[in-house]
């Protein structure tokens, strides 16, 4: 459920293997657990060119959470929406567009 593997080209979805494996949880009895809405590896090519520009990511961000949730509204039971926002090594906010443009406000 990587935004890359979701949304490669901005706007248009794949949902695919998505929904086989969310197909394949409910099938068996198993919860499925949403991963990831953003996270600074495995990021569409599109993204890269919106570094700086605070309110058009801040939109692309909002579309793809309210899209991809939306598309499994009562099939997952939790999301991981920020994942690994900070770096193992120091302990400080990672490096990533998101950081960049936002600081830690997109946490």
């Amino acid at each position: 459920m990587k935004w890359g593997s979701l949304e490669a080209i901005k706007g248009q979805y794949n949902w695919g293997n998505a929904d086989k494996l969310v197909a394949y949880a409910e099938q068996h009895n198993m919860k499925i657990r949403g991963h990831t809405l953003i996270w600074h590896e495995q990021l569409p090519s599109y993204i890269a060119g919106l570094e700086g520009k605070k309110a058009e990511l801040e939109q692309v961000i909002k579309d793809h959470i309210n899209t991809v949730v939306g598309h499994f509204k009562g099939k997952i039971y939790a999301w991981d929406v920020v994942n690994e926002a900070i770096d193992d090594g120091s302990g400080k906010l990672r490096d990533s567009i998101f950081s960049r443009t936002f600081n830690s406000s997109f946490i």
